[in-house]
């Protein structure tokens, strides 16, 4: 992949966690520009109905509260599956870059290279004191320079070689040196396996997990308008499929008022 292409790709990514956050957005902005202000015409319509008794008007005004919390609670349903659809491409796409393996090095680099490591891991085993160790590890973990392929043979070693040195330290000031000076070396080893590339789509897929993860509804900013609508709808906004299924004889007369064009307008 040119880095032309990447650098597209992590674009064409950016703006797909943009599109889900939109998606997330417009919600409040559908409630306050269209249902809400539907909703209120709706009621006050049923309210100045002459033909309906206070009896009438009340049994019309429960039909009505429960038909558009099913309508909202159905919308919300259905703006959730495209941000979560959205969010989907992004972790999938990261992943894949994630999991893409390294180019190996020919035999004959991996060879020379094979002759340094083993070279400097001898220098670890053999160095006396434990600063002389630490020289020592931090020329093995040099060599991780030489290429991500290089680094990430470094690195799957380097756990085992620094946990053995810091183990030998008899001085609990040596130990407490090594402990800290190779947890340095560790980290930097560790963005040494990864590429730029990688570590661009390593922030999208933690940013699109997040997302994902969280709740869609912001019940919190929306209370008021959610709860205007009915109890119901406040309380499952964000838990849409337990209310499917304790409503569902009443969810199912919603979808068909609407298939038929029965609903109070």
């Amino acid at each position: 992949m040119t880095v032309e292409n990447t650098q597209i790709n992590v674009k064409e990514m950016q703006g797909k966690l943009m599109e889900a956050h939109q998606i997330k957005n417009n919600l409040t902005g559908y409630m306050a520009r269209d249902f809400i202000p539907q909703l209120r015409e709706s009621r006050e319509r049923i309210n100045q109905d002459k033909t309906l008794s206070t009896q009438g008007k009340h049994e019309k005004r429960e039909k009505h509260t429960l038909q558009r919390e099913a309508a909202l609670l159905t919308h919300i349903e259905n703006e959730h599956k495209n941000y979560s659809a959205v969010l989907g491409e992004v972790i999938t796409a990261a992943e894949d870059v994630l999991l893409k393996g390294v180019e190996a090095p020919s035999e004959r680099e991996q060879a020379l290279f094979d002759m340094d490591a083993k070279k400097a891991a001898n220098g670890v085993m053999f160095a006396p004191t434990a600063k002389a160790k630490l020289v020592a590890i931090q020329k093995y973990a040099a060599l991780a320079e030489q290429g991500q392929a290089y680094a990430q043979q470094i690195h799957a070693n380097f756990t085992e070689m620094a946990a053995a040195a810091i183990q030998g330290a008899a001085n609990p000031t040596d130990k407490l040196m090594l402990t800290k000076a190779l947890g340095d070396i560790n980290t930097k080893l560790e963005n040494q396996t990864t590429s730029g590339e990688q570590k661009e789509f390593a922030k999208l897929l933690d940013s699109a997990k997040r997302m994902k993860g969280a709740n869609f509804v912001n019940t919190i900013a929306l209370e008021r308008g959610l709860r205007e609508v009915s109890k119901n709808t406040f309380e499952y906004a964000n838990d849409r499929k337990t209310y499917m299924e304790k409503y569902n004889d009443q969810y199912q007369a919603y979808l068909k008022a609407h298939k038929f064009g029965h609903l109070i307008r």
